[in-house]
């Protein structure tokens, strides 16, 4: 499965690691963010469909906060995803 079918992977990777430096076991992360440790250890492995309320309560569980961007394709300008921009 490619990156692009698995858009949370990156996601998983980073809070994977703060996990691992945490030193928090499974059971006190999923517990921190109210989550099963079942479904905790599936995030933390890129398995799933998360939730954005989800990968919010797991990383503030890890002590981290969960920035969202939202952006157009490299090298697409925005009038040509939607053209009325720029019209007055």
């Amino acid at each position: 499965m490619d990156r692009a079918s698995k858009p949370h992977a990156p996601i998983a990777a980073q809070l994977r690691s703060a996990a691992q430096r945490s030193g928090l076991t499974q059971e006190e992360i999923a517990r921190r963010a109210g989550l099963s440790q079942a479904w905790v250890f599936a995030l933390l492995r890129g398995r799933g469909n998360p939730s954005v309320a989800a990968l919010s309560a797991l990383a503030q569980a890890l002590g981290l906060r969960l920035v969202l961007s939202v952006e157009y394709p490299e090298g697409v300008p925005a009038d040509a995803v939607y053209p009325w921009i720029g019209e007055s």
